[in-house]
């Protein structure tokens, strides 16, 4: 039996990917929000800078990786591309993070 033959896993498999993206993806966008709404609490006047700031740093992953992602994920296009891209957004967010 070859892989070319054997449909049945394909589909099921492409699925459960498309699912897991759109599940993390979901999750980080929610701590995403949770994070800028805590990062832009604060009452001193410099914290507030430093916290648009730091939330501008980490919404760039999050628009650059993410947002695409789900975008894949939700049209049920290149599921692969779609994780991987959704996957690359906290490592990204990170590297900014300790770049800024």
């Amino acid at each position: 039996m070859t892989y070319d033959t054997d449909n049945e896993e394909q589909p099921h498999s492409g699925a459960l990917l498309r699912l897991a993206t759109l599940v993390i993806g979901s999750v980080e966008i929610i701590l995403f929000v949770l994070f800028v709404h805590l990062m832009l609490q604060s009452s001193d006047p410099l914290g507030s800078e430093i916290g648009e700031g730091m939330t501008a740093v980490i919404a760039v992953p999050l628009i650059l990786f993410t947002l695409p992602g789900l975008l894949l994920a939700w049209l049920n296009r290149a599921p692969r591309v779609a994780h991987t891209l959704v996957l690359l957004a906290l490592p990204a967010a990170g590297v900014a993070w300790s770049y800024a």
